[in-house]
């Protein structure tokens, strides 16, 4: 039964009521300073939940390019890449292409946007979209605004996936689109993608793969393809600055012709503002560091290895920056997380409808920026209190 509000203010009062009710109410946290040692509702503490993974948020170089790109062309880009782009976007995704291997790269405003778009442009009726069980919202809304048809497959179930692409091929013309995050965001797991293109290539699906966690923190800096180089034809990253490249924006490595494709038909491409100056520059200057300075990515690696060695923890095979601990409820997960903060440790606590009901986590992050006594400290503390 449908209930009639008088104002959108009433409908929205009354939606608030019902989240808290179920518990899933959350606050937007005023952080005094985006560093690692900051301040929050006047305590200071150590944050654990920065995707600056590389550190390169504060790095001088990228200061001082974006510096000069605001003193160079402002701060806004003025509109669309189709109607006032800038050489600055162009070099932008040359570099993009040199440093990742691809023949093109598009870049777009936000991560979001980009698998969102993406999804939009390369899908339609003659689709069907194979989605990991735990791809992100991103993936989620793009494969929805699609006109392709979804089957969600268990996560990280290649057997399961081949079962559903043999089926799909003997029953259906459309064409099959695997997407799955190839870093995913909550648990910190990499994907194994050598038997991910194996099974799409021996069913002739494409494959898009979401690297937004694994850019800047695995493969020497290359994520996914860094890691694991030997290309399958039909696929496509998508990556994004706004995470260990310390800026913002998204951006898909892919061939020449879907990259025309892209700049033509993929909507947030054509009718949103494109990336600041200031914005891009900082990606340009990210793309040189990782290519001439090792010093960030052998800390990160030092610290999550830190970060494992005292919560206990003795992982196998590529690891990521992301470090869950999965304490069940979400009464306890909000509780540690409540300890911690009067420990002076900042660690969210993530949970439903983040994470499955009863998989709630305290959720660490870990950035090349930690010093490793630090690191030490907050991972011994957690497991104290576990």
């Amino acid at each position: 039964m449908n209930v009639q509000h008088n104002s959108i203010e009433a409908f929205a009062s009354a939606a608030n009521s019902t989240w808290q009710a179920r518990g899933l109410e959350r606050h937007v946290r005023a952080f005094s300073s985006t560093q690692l040692r900051c301040e929050i509702n006047g305590q200071h503490v150590w944050q654990f939940a920065s995707s600056d993974y590389a550190g390169l948020g504060m790095h001088p170089a990228l200061q001082a390019a974006a510096a000069h790109a605001i003193e160079a062309f402002g701060t806004t880009s003025g509109g669309s890449r189709l109607t006032t782009g800038l050489q600055l976007h162009r070099d932008a995704e040359a570099a993009l292409a040199r440093f990742f291997g691809s023949e093109d790269a598009v870049l777009f405003a936000t991560g979001f946007q980009t698998n969102v778009s993406v999804l939009q442009a390369i899908s339609d009726a003659s689709c069907t979209i194979f989605s990991d069980e735990l791809n992100h919202a991103s993936i989620i809304d793009g494969a929805r605004m699609s006109k392709a048809s979804t089957t969600i497959y268990p996560h990280g179930d290649v057997e399961a996936l081949a079962r559903m692409l043999e089926r799909h091929a003997r029953e259906s013309s459309n064409q099959a689109i695997v997407v799955s995050d190839a870093v995913f965001s909550m648990t910190g797991e990499v994907i194994d993608l050598p038997a991910l293109r194996a099974v799409c290539s021996q069913f002739g699906a494409w494959l898009l793969l979401d690297d937004a966690h694994g850019v800047g923190n695995l493969g020497g800096g290359r994520g996914i393809i860094g890691l694991y180089p030997q290309r399958y034809e039909n696929e496509v990253i998508i990556g994004t600055a706004s995470k260990a490249l310390g800026g913002i924006g998204g951006f898909v490595l892919c061939g020449s012709a879907l990259g025309h494709l892209l700049r033509n038909r993929a909507r947030s491409f054509v009718f949103s503002t494109a990336n600041t100056p200031a914005s891009t520059a900082a990606l340009i200057a990210a793309l040189d560091v990782l290519s001439n300075d090792p010093g960030p990515l052998t800390q990160l690696a030092l610290n999550i290895a830190t970060a494992h060695e005292h919560l206990g923890l003795s992982p196998t095979g590529p690891q990521s920056a992301i470090i869950p601990v999965v304490v069940g409820s979400t009464e306890r997960a909000l509780a540690l997380h409540e300890q911690l903060f009067d420990q002076g440790w900042f660690i969210p606590a993530i949970r439903y409808p983040t994470v499955p009901d009863g998989e709630a986590m305290l959720r660490l992050t870990i950035t090349a920026r930690h010093p490793r006594e630090v690191v030490a400290e907050a991972c011994s503390a957690i497991r104290q209190l576990l």
